[in-house]
């Protein structure tokens, strides 16, 4: 059944869209990985594309991995990406970092052309 992590209820299945917050619902409820929610969180990608930072969030909770994204808020209001500005970090919990950077490696390779697009390169970036 479809699953909003963020509300953290299940639909029907001919719902994507979750009625309460809007979000897209993820195709079924992952089954969390058993972590120390006391432990540090560590960054395990900075990319300067909202969407993408949160499209690489779904993939990780998708897997069961918890994910928050700190973005830092200047750049949002100016639209800057110099120097930090306008940077999404997406952090997990410590033990789970290298088990999410490999499902982030795996899944940037299967889609390398979407993410050239989505993610500008740094002599892009202003």
């Amino acid at each position: 059944m479809p699953y909003c992590p963020h509300c953290r209820q299940e639909y029907l299945e001919a719902i994507d869209q979750c009625p309460e917050c809007g979000r897209l619902l993820l195709p079924k409820k992952p089954v969390w990985r058993p972590y120390d929610p006391e432990e540090p969180l560590s960054v395990v990608r900075t990319v300067y594309n909202e969407p993408l930072a949160y499209l690489l969030k779904g993939q990780l909770e998708q897997e069961g991995i918890p994910v928050h994204v700190q973005f830092e808020a200047a750049g949002r209001v100016y639209g800057l990406t110099v120097d930090g500005l306008g940077a999404n970090r997406l952090m997990v919990p410590e033990s789970l970092a290298a088990e999410a950077e490999e499902i982030l490696q795996a899944f940037e390779e299967d889609g390398a052309e979407v993410f050239e697009e989505l993610e500008p390169d740094a002599d892009t970036r202003l």
